[in-house]
């Protein structure tokens, strides 16, 4: 097993950081998404966000996440719906396209160094966890009071659709379970979360699927070009700017 308070040491963790490193330059050297996905999350809206495993996986991977500019982390474990794109300070910075957003459907920009990480709750379980007063330790990439997230169901309020959405309490409260769809293409990633409600007393569905979330992801043209085009288009420029500079 992994001794979580040395991971600049262990090995097999060191390995995975290099394979890491490895598979995302593919991806971008081909202009696609990067997508990382594991288990338990280095940010969550709930109460394993202070733990100490997370904790020390949290200061070994952030500043990893963020370097390599992985555009999405995926994660389970915490019985919450949150997200949050965050930099390596472990700050919220999000940044909306105003000029594609409405009310009820916004739509981020890709921002360079700050992953989005999303935990999607969960679609069976019966059990549903609540925020913490956490602390924020020396060397520990995190904002205070779950300042890192857009949205947070264990706190209840929901940021964007307020009074419209059925689950505007707190997750603990409204006891529903959430399953979320994912639409990719070489310019933009869309997340639909819809959130229900099963009656364990009768085992039927008393509140049907309702659209909770729903979000876009965009980058630029310029992020979409694999390397070798960036290349060809960076000669081009180049040769462009010497002709220029040869007929003045």
């Amino acid at each position: 097993s992994y001794d979580t308070q040395d991971l600049a040491n262990n090995q097999a963790f060191q390995n995975q950081i290099t394979f890491l490193r490895e598979k995302v330059a593919e991806a971008k050297a081909r202009g696609q998404w990067t997508i990382v996905g594991f288990h338990k999350p280095i940010y969550t809206g709930a109460s394993h966000i202070d733990d100490g495993d997370v904790i020390a996986y949290r200061k070994a991977l952030n500043p990893v996440l963020s370097e390599l500019d992985v555009d999405m982390v995926l994660n389970g474990h915490d019985h919450v719906y949150s997200r949050g794109f965050i930099d390596a300070q472990g700050k919220l910075a999000s940044e909306l396209d105003n000029g594609l957003s409405t009310q009820e459907f916004p739509v981020y920009k890709k921002v360079e160094g700050a992953p989005l990480h999303m935990v999607t709750e969960h679609g069976g379980g019966l059990k549903w966890y609540s925020p913490v007063s956490y602390e924020v330790t020396e060397g520990d990439p995190i904002a205070p009071e779950y300042g890192f997230l857009d949205i947070n169901s264990a706190q209840g309020k929901h940021p964007y659709l307020g009074e419209k959405v059925l689950g505007n309490e707190p997750s603990a409260n409204a006891e529903d379970q959430t399953y979320t769809i994912v639409e990719v293409n070489k310019e933009e990633v869309t997340f639909t979360a819809y959130k229900m409600h099963y009656n364990s007393d009768t085992d039927a569905l008393d509140v049907k699927p309702y659209v909770y979330d729903q979000f876009k992801i965009v980058r630029s043209e310029e992020e979409t070009l694999p390397q070798w085009a960036k290349e060809v288009k960076n000669e081009i420029l180049e040769v462009n700017a010497h002709v220029g500079d040869d007929s003045t």
